[in-house]
Parts: C-alpha cells; structure tokens; sequence
C-alpha cells in the first residue's frame, strides 16, 4: 500500500464513522418527528443533552471493579509498563494509561476512559499465549482507541442509539393503546411511520455495531503505526482467533459454530483484518517495523 491509498483509506474511514454519526442522530430526529412533529426532535435533542451531562457514567473506578481487574504495577509487570509508557509517549498522550490483569479465561484486552484519565485491560489467558511483540501490538491497538476518542464516539452513538430505542418503544405503547379505537372507528395507520416505529431499534443497533467494526480498522492503522510493528498485531489477531474458535467448539454444539454475518460482529473478520495490516508492509515510507522480533516468550513470567 503506498502513501496515496494510506491516506485514501484514512480519510475513507473517517468518512464512514461521519456518515454512520449522521445516521444515528438522522434516525432519532426522524423517529422524534414521527411522534410529536417538530417538538420530537426538540425533544431528542433536549433527551440527548441530558444524557451526555447527567445520565449514568460508569467511573473507570466502577468499569474495573465490575469485572474484578487487578492493577499490574510497574513492580509486579516491568516490562508491560514499559511498553505502555513508550507507546503512550509515542501518541502525545499526556497521562500514560494504567495497566490492568483480569482472570478471564478468554484471550481478551479493552480500553477504558479518556486521553486524561484511562486504562488498557489484559486477561490472563491473552498474557500467557501470546509473546511479548504481539502484547505491544495490542497494546498500541488499545492506545490507539484512546488516541483516536473511539470510546467517546462510542459513548455518543450509544446516546443516539438509546433515545431512538425508547422513542420507539413509547410509539409502539401508544400503538397498542389505541388498538381498541382503530378497530372499532377503523382508522388506520399511514405504513411508513409504522414500519419506522418497528424497525428504528433494529437499525439503531446495525448502525451503531458498523461503527465500532468502522473505529476498528482505524484504531489497526494507527495501532501499528505507535507500536511500530506490523507483524505483532497481525499475528495475535490470528492467534487469538484460534484459541477463542477453541472455546466456542469447546462449549457449543457443532451445528452452532458458524460465524455470525458480519452487520452482527462488534469487529470485523480477523482475515479482513490482516489482510488489511499485511497491505501495510508494502508501504516503505511508513516507517514501520518491517522484519520480525527474535522475543517470542510469554510475559506471564513477569508478574507474581
């Protein structure tokens, strides 16, 4: 991939997340119409303001409480923060973020909070099958989600997202509230407002799992580009598709192991992914890594 389709594909994904931000809000303003007219979308809006400043946000403090993280300080895990500490000081962020272990069995990693205040999340399972190159890759893919706001979009379409949702639940009640008058009185309906009212909430869903997929191949590409490394993340990816293709054959009948149509998936296919990340390497003026690690050992040896 040279500059030019570098930039191309850069700029392409940004447009996606824009349009698809369009779309969410597009399809609350309309659903708010639909109800009440031009004070629905006032309402919307007001809905959407109340949210955003005085709805319930989960502190990180609560995030890792929930799912029982421990930190992994630079005492008990040296080598992770040092990596977190580079790559952060690659992205300009000004606070490095804090380093957690979770016991989940499934190989797994998230990021938290904002470019001020955030956390990068391992499992046990993901520290000890993958190497420590691959850890790095990522970890710059979570940075990568904190550099680029992806948990603040995110936070914005799942606003979008709900008010629509509720919208459509409350026109449905009075839907079903006025069954009685529309046999009765046979009135009727106009088909499209009914169609939106029942429909709204499906496609709120689609849109908002096209942009996590959308955030997904950008926070790859600016992923590598702070890890430095194109191989490692590559190369989890695959690894990490394995073991959780593991445990699904592990736990669920085998007439129920196809692969959900990708409108469904949180993230896109893991092929599609690489394949994306290998287009890369043909990129010389990228400055990334183009020659592997000799380190293939596990970091679990690392805590205690």
């Amino acid at each position: 991939m040279n500059r030019k389709e570098f930039k191309v594909n850069m700029i392409k994904n940004l447009l996606q997340t824009g349009v698809i931000l369009i779309a969410l809000f597009s399809l609350m303003c309309l659903l708010g119409y639909t109800l009440a007219g031009t004070q629905g979308i006032f309402m919307a809006l007001l809905a959407g303001m109340f949210l955003a400043g005085f709805g319930p946000h989960l502190s990180n403090k609560r995030i890792l409480q929930a799912v029982k993280a421990q930190q992994l300080t630079v005492e008990l895990s040296p080598q992770l923060n040092y990596l977190v500490a580079q790559i952060a000081r690659k992205a300009g962020l000004k606070q490095r973020p804090k380093l957690y272990l979770i016991g989940s069995r499934e190989p797994n990693a998230f990021a938290i909070g904002n470019a001020e205040d955030s956390a990068i999340v391992l499992s046990k399972s993901l520290l000890s099958s993958l190497n420590i190159r691959e850890i790095a890759g990522i970890i710059g893919h979570e940075m990568a989600h904190i550099y680029n706001n992806d948990l603040q979009v995110f936070a914005i379409a799942d606003i979008f997202r709900r008010i629509t949702h509720g919208f459509a639940v409350l026109g449905q009640f009075f839907i079903i509230l006025s069954l009685p008058a529309l046999l009765v009185e046979e009135i009727t309906y106009p088909l499209m407002p009914l169609i939106l009212l029942i429909f709204s909430p499906t496609i709120g869903v689609l849109l908002q799992l096209a942009l996590s997929r959308t955030r997904e191949f950008e926070a790859d590409r600016v992923g590598v580009k702070l890890a430095g490394d194109i191989y490692g993340l590559a190369s989890a990816l695959q690894k990490m598709e394995r073991m959780q293709a593991g445990l699904w054959r592990r736990f669920i009948p085998l007439a129920w192991q196809k692969q959900p149509p990708i409108m469904l998936r949180t993230h896109p296919a893991t092929s599609e992914r690489v394949a994306r990340l290998r287009s890369l390497i043909d990129d010389s003026a990228s400055g990334l890594q183009q020659r592997p690690h000799t380190s293939h050992h596990s970091v679990m040896a690392m805590r205690s």
